[in-house]
């Protein structure tokens, strides 16, 4: 699976259902490792805090993802929902 970056469509299944968001940000976040990271969706969806969720690639396969913050701004009736996941590492010898 690609990392997801700013404006992409993301798949995200959490056991019975699947909802398309829209990728607002995302970053590394070094401070949980080398191969983690921050993504954040504007949705207007229930996300809980601390549940795992599933990003599907296009290929079908998924990246477990944690949310970690939900951040609800009283101006807007979406909420920004960050989750916190881990990619895939390259093993020795893999090239890019």
């Amino acid at each position: 699976m690609k990392i997801p970056i700013e404006g992409d469509k993301i798949r995200i299944r959490d056991g019975e259902r699947v909802l398309e968001e829209t990728c607002f940000e995302s970053a590394a976040d070094l401070m949980l490792g080398p191969c983690s990271r921050r993504l954040s969706v504007l949705t207007k969806c229930l996300y809980r805090l601390g549940s795992q969720y599933w990003l599907m690639g296009e290929d079908g396969h998924g990246l477990a993802a944690l949310v970690h913050t939900i951040h609800v701004p009283r101006w807007s009736a979406f909420k920004r929902v960050t989750f916190s996941l881990t990619m895939p590492g390259r093993s020795e010898g893999e090239h890019a």
